[in-house]
C-alpha cells in the first residue's frame, strides 16, 4: 500500500490547518472544541501561532486510513478548504512528497504548500510523520505558499473494531494574515475535517479487506 501517500495527504490537509512556526511554551494544551469522540486543542507557541492536537474514534480498520489517504481524487471531499492534492513523487514506498492546494474566504488570498511525509506501520498500529518541503518547489503567483508545516498522525487498534486517529502538528500560514484569524482558522477547520473523516471513513470502499 501507498502508506506515505497517506501521511502525506494528511499531513497536507492538516499543515493548512495548522499555523505554528517556532517552539512552544510548555504549557498545558487548551481544548478548544469537543463533540462525542473529536476533541480539538491548541496551544500557543513563541510566535503567537497555536499549535493543534485532534483526536476521533471511529468503528474501522487501521488499514482504512491508509486506503482514504490514497484515494487522492477524493481528498476534497473531507479535507476542509481542500481544492486539490497532487502527488509530486514517491522516493520509496514509505515516503511521498505531496503538493495541497486550499481555498480562502476573500479577501485572503489562497495557499498551497509541498510536504514530505514518512510512515511507518507495525502490526496495527500507524505513524505518519510530516515535513516541510516548500523551499525546494517554485512559488505559484496564485497561491501564497505556507511554510514551517510539520506534523505527526498516529493511529491505533483499540478494542471492539475500533481504531483512535490522532494529529499534532503545525505550521505559518505565510501571508499578511492576523494571528488571531490565523488561529481561529486552524481550530475550525481542523474540527471539520475530522468531522468529515469520522464520516468517510467508515464507507465500504475503505473498510474491505483486499482479496
Amino acid at each position: 500500500m501507498q502508506y506515505s501517500l497517506t501521511r502525506t495527504l494528511k499531513s497536507l490537509f492538516y499543515l493548512l490547518l495548522a499555523s505554528q512556526a517556532g517552539p512552544c511554551h510548555a504549557q498545558d494544551w487548551k481544548l478548544e472544541k469537543q463533540v462525542q469522540q473529536i476533541t480539538v486543542s491548541s496551544q500557543l507557541n513563541d510566535d503567537g501561532y497555536k499549535n493543534v492536537q485532534a483526536s476521533t474514534v471511529v468503528q474501522s480498520r487501521p488499514a482504512a486510513l491508509l486506503r482514504l489517504f490514497d484515494d487522492v481524487q477524493r481528498a476534497p471531499l473531507w479535507i476542509a478548504n481542500c481544492i486539490a492534492v497532487e502527488v509530486i513523487s514517491a522516493p520509496s514506498e514509505t515516503e511521498r512528497i505531496v503538493h495541497s492546494y486550499f481555498s480562502a474566504p476573500w479577501p485572503i488570498k489562497n495557499r498551497d504548500m509541498v510536504s514530505y511525509s514518512l510512515s511507518s506501520l507495525q502490526h496495527n498500529s500507524l505513524s505518519i510523520a510530516i515535513s516541510n518541503r516548500g523551499k525546494a518547489y517554485p512559488l505559484n503567483e496564485a497561491y501564497v505558499r505556507m511554510e514551517d508545516m510539520h506534523g505527526e498522525w498516529q493511529v491505533t487498534e483499540l478494542k471492539n473494531g475500533q481504531i483512535q486517529i490522532t494529529y499534532q502538528g503545525g505550521g505559518n500560514p505565510a501571508g499578511n494574515l492576523p494571528r488571531w484569524l490565523a488561529n481561529k482558522a486552524l481550530i475550525d477547520t481542523t474540527f471539520e475535517t475530522f468531522i468529515k473523516l469520522s464520516e468517510i471513513i467508515v464507507e465500504d470502499r475503505y473498510q474491505q479487506i483486499p482479496q
